[in-house]
């Protein structure tokens, strides 16, 4: 049960530098997990942690063969604490009648979550910093406060050569052939997505590369882990779920458009966007697709569409962004709402079910934590996660990084415009490695 310690509460007075301490605390340990909003005012209404780190491991939970989400519930029952990790998106497989056969070259836990020794987190505010130890730990303390310089976090030196199976041509095949699906009624949306591997060595620390990518790509619900030899590296624009004491809240982004660096092109862009039939047409699919999978765990007459349509600017996107709430029936916990809504209708398309038996057709790979999520549950049973997009995924003993993109495909879909659209998407990580590579590391 938790006997965790309220240690210590100081005022930020430069907020880069707290960052920086607590990047560089995690980085000294084998297992942690970062949820950093990188200042962002995107949902901010629903934003409750500037940033928040779980450090180092007391107690952890492994996936298993089967009843991974059950063994979650017990996990967190008998610890009462703060909890942090991930979910494959290879749990749909225990939730509903499917498989995944697809090669797995970074073979991902299909569930990962840890006690952590240490909770650090930052307010919404940016405004003060606590610490929350098992383990009281002076040193972290002082350098939280500055009177303690942490140790230096190593630069990543390395220049992956990233390749996929899927080429351009091929891509375009594939999007008229979900299309011929899409008009024998088979589905109505279907998200396929693309994959990309490289080869790397395994003494590079991967948290330098975060670092890289979030100042390329400060995004809301931008993440990092370390767990076992894994690593997940993750600009992630977008919220699978949060629950708030009752309340249930996600927000699914469906419709992106490319920034441009000519102010008129942008704001074109935007208004393209904004005024996008097929862009709306996918977004209201899967608000429509949320709102059924929070009827399953929210009060009937609760189901609210807060925002639809948002457009939000990111570094190199625009991206359409709506939010879904509902307030949870009596005797439902955050495991009934991930259980009743994972995978997020955002990465597979709908219908749900024969959208993910597509996936698993046209893929040539298995998506593991990519379209899963990562994030956090408190000691109250509040959580909120991520859906891990935008994302690198490193598997150190097998010395694989990987990342993939893709996007929602319907009858008006364009199979050029489609592969722009990822291209548009990976863009940060390519200029994370240009950025490498041009420095000279």
């Amino acid at each position: 049960m938790n006997n965790r310690k309220h240690i210590g509460t100081i005022e930020v007075k430069n907020l880069s530098r707290i960052k920086d301490a607590i990047y560089a605390i995690a980085n000294s340990y084998d297992t942690c997990f970062i949820y950093d909003s990188c200042e962002t005012n995107a949902a901010y209404d629903h934003k409750e942690y500037e940033l928040i780190a779980g450090i180092g491991r007391s107690e952890q939970l492994i996936s298993s063969e089967s009843n991974n989400l059950t063994g979650l519930d017990e996990f967190y029952r008998k610890n009462k604490d703060w909890v942090f990790g991930g979910l494959s998106y290879d749990l749909k497989n225990e939730l509903e009648d499917l498989t995944s056969e697809n090669p797995d070259p970074i073979r991902f836990p299909n569930i990962y979550f840890m006690v952590p020794l240490h909770v650090i987190l930052i307010t919404a505010d940016g405004k003060r910093a606590e610490l929350h130890s098992l383990i009281p730990d002076d040193s972290i303390m002082r350098i939280l406060c500055g009177e303690l310089s942490p140790e230096p976090v190593d630069q990543w030196t390395q220049d992956p050569k990233f390749s996929s199976a899927v080429e351009e041509e091929n891509y375009l095949k594939i999007i008229e052939s979900i299309r011929e699906d899409i008009r024998s009624g088979d589905v109505y949306e279907l998200n396929y997505c693309i994959q990309f591997n490289a080869s790397i060595e395994s003494s590079d620390t991967s948290m330098d590369l975060h670092r890289r990518l979030l100042k390329i790509s400060p995004v809301p619900f931008a993440a990092f882990a370390r767990f076992d030899r894994f690593e997940v590296i993750s600009a992630s624009p977008e919220r699978y779920l949060k629950k708030k004491q009752n309340r249930i809240i996600s927000q699914p982004i469906k419709g992106t458009a490319g920034r441009s660096d000519d102010p008129n092109i942008d704001l074109q862009n935007q208004r393209s966007l904004q005024n996008s039939l097929k862009d709306r047409a996918e977004n209201v699919m899967i608000v429509d697709l949320v709102r059924n999978d929070l009827a399953r765990t929210c009060k009937s007459g609760t189901i609210q569409v807060e925002e639809l349509f948002g457009i939000y600017k990111f570094p190199q996107v625009f991206q359409m962004i709506s939010t879904i709430s509902g307030e949870l029936r009596e005797n439902m916990t955050f495991i009934d709402a991930i259980s009743n809504s994972f995978p997020m209708g955002s990465m597979t398309g709908a219908p749900k079910i024969a959208a993910m038996q597509l996936i698993e057709d046209y893929e040539d790979f298995r998506r593991g934590w990519y379209s899963g999520s990562l994030g956090y549950i408190d000691p109250d049973g509040d959580m909120d996660f991520n859906v891990l997009i935008r994302s690198l995924f490193v598997n150190r003993e097998e010395g694989i990084i990987s990342y993939s993109v893709g996007g929602a495909i319907t009858i008006d879909s364009d199979p050029k415009d489609e592969y722009q659209e990822c291209m548009w998407k990976a863009s940060a990580i390519r200029r994370l490695f240009y950025q490498v590579r041009d420095s000279g590391n």
